[in-house]
């Protein structure tokens, strides 16, 4: 089954028919099949989820409406609120913590909801049973009552159940967290980097050490609970569901945009994210110049190091036939020094860049972005905005590059670039990461002929900025 496949590997199987065009229409047919057989849908996901590793690869590198559709399956009574109140919660412990902390948050927050699905209840499961068990967790994980402050709770969206639970369990008498007011709270950009080192847990950490024995505190719902959601669902018909669906399809692609880049971005604009009004400034700031260097390298500091112990799939693994070319296309564009990026905000903009070279686009889902992360020599767990803007002479310099690769493949040598991408940038491969090396395996196709006779290999790569070496096998 495409769902299943799917769940275990993040690609769609080679020969699937019909094939969704995009990842919206993808994520909108999960909710009509699930219309249609809601108890086959949930079973499935649900078993998969069994594996602490798809729990991870989903969390990771998966959209935030990919997320959402999920849990709208497993959890049909805390499916309304729990995005809107979770984002709010996230917040709050990022405020806590540390904005450079913001993708170790959301990774935990969602770990921690999945974690709840393994419970033989997960429909009765409401959201403040999910929002409870996160601030369990993020407690135990950041040691939250170990942070020095003084913060408001009424500017974040807790009810007075989900509030008292916060107060009783961060704000005891042991605790160095104190209650104020909204005049007296201090703003997250008032704390900087300071409890960021709060935090003693890594981001693997976060992601696999819950247990099926978490979910077992929901088992206790009450008849009442059960009852009530029972007789919702009874009253519920397809009808109703299908026209929910036909709306989300109206505002899903509006708003896929916001949501993923809020996943991928950087500290400072998850920061602001969704605040009142957010500054034009700041939503650019991956363009050049608009954000100060010192600071983003300080912010990226404290990404954590994780290691990839499982299978990812690709689509640009055919990315790796640039390789001889980048560190003068980098060079070009004067974002190296001493066979090194300037900077850790060089480094992703040149991420970015390479995903540029893949589709000719200037966005990308983090997700799409691995394999560019390896080969510029960032850590995985970087956020990585969802856009930039790139400059003319970027664009200039990326066709110049391409043409030029097209010039010096001779089977390939009056072929356009679009061809070049189809043909071979844009191919399924897997990546896996190993104590030496990053191990690719590339698909091969019928027209990997032309490649009989290029004056480079790719067999082995190993740029001057990179950690470890990519192996490539390819044909």
């Amino acid at each position: 089954m495409v769902l299943r496949f799917y769940l275990i590997y993040g690609s769609i199987q080679i020969g699937t028919y019909p094939k969704p065009e995009n990842y919206i229409d993808f994520v909108l047919e999960l909710k009509r099949s699930f219309v249609q057989d809601d108890s086959k849908t949930r079973s499935i996901i649900r078993e998969e989820l069994k594996e602490g590793l798809v729990r991870s690869r989903i969390v990771r590198f998966e959209s935030d409406h990919f997320i959402h559709a999920l849990i709208s399956i497993l959890f049909p009574a805390a499916s309304e609120s729990i995005v809107s109140k979770g984002k709010s919660m996230q917040r709050f412990v990022a405020d806590l913590i540390g904005v450079s902390n913001a993708k170790v948050i959301h990774d935990l927050f969602y770990s921690t909801i999945f974690e709840q699905s393994l419970s033989a209840y997960s429909e009765l499961i409401s959201a403040n049973d999910l929002l409870l068990n996160f601030i369990k967790k993020a407690n135990v994980r950041f040691e939250l009552e170990a942070v020095e402050k003084e913060i408001s709770l009424d500017i974040y969206d807790m009810n007075d159940s989900v509030k008292t639970f916060v107060i009783q369990s961060l704000f005891g008498s042991t605790s160095k967290l104190r209650l104020g007011s909204i005049e007296s709270s201090s703003t997250p950009a008032d704390q900087g980097e300071g409890f960021a080192k709060s935090s003693k847990v890594s981001e693997r950490e976060t992601l696999t050490g819950g247990s099926p024995e978490s979910g077992q505190q929901v088992d206790k719902v009450g008849n009442d609970r059960a009852a009530k959601v029972r007789e919702g669902d009874s009253k519920q018909t397809a009808k109703s569901k299908t026209k929910g669906i036909e709306h989300e399809e109206e505002t899903l692609e509006d708003n896929y945009e916001e949501e993923t880049e809020l996943k991928s971005a950087g500290p400072e604009e998850e920061r602001l994210a969704g605040v009142d009004d957010v500054p034009e400034q700041v939503m650019q700031f991956e363009s050049p110049g608009n954000v100060d260097d010192a600071e983003q390298e300080l912010e990226m500091d404290d990404v954590p190091d994780v290691e990839l112990d499982f299978e990812v799939n690709l689509k640009n693994a055919g990315l790796v036939i640039v390789w001889p070319y980048l560190a003068r296309y980098f060079e070009i564009l004067e974002m190296l020094k001493d066979d090194k990026f300037k900077s850790k905000k060089a480094a992703r903009r040149a991420v970015q860049l390479l995903q540029h070279l893949v589709t000719g686009s200037e966005s990308a889902p983090e997700h799409e972005l691995l394999l560019n992360k390896v080969l510029c020599g960032v850590k995985i767990a970087t956020p990585i905005p969802f856009e930039i803007e790139l400059t003319d002479q970027e664009r200039e310099v990326s066709e110049q590059m391409l043409k030029g690769l097209l010039q010096n493949w001779p089977r390939l040598k009056n072929t356009s670039i679009e061809a070049l991408r189809e043909g071979f940038i844009v191919r399924d491969g897997r990546l896996i990461e190993t104590d030496e090396v990053w191990q690719l395996k590339v698909e091969d196709k019928t027209l990997d002929i032309l490649m009989d006779g290029m004056p480079w290999s790719f067999g082995i790569i190993k740029l001057p900025w990179m950690d470890k070496r990519l192996m490539v096998e390819w044909r």
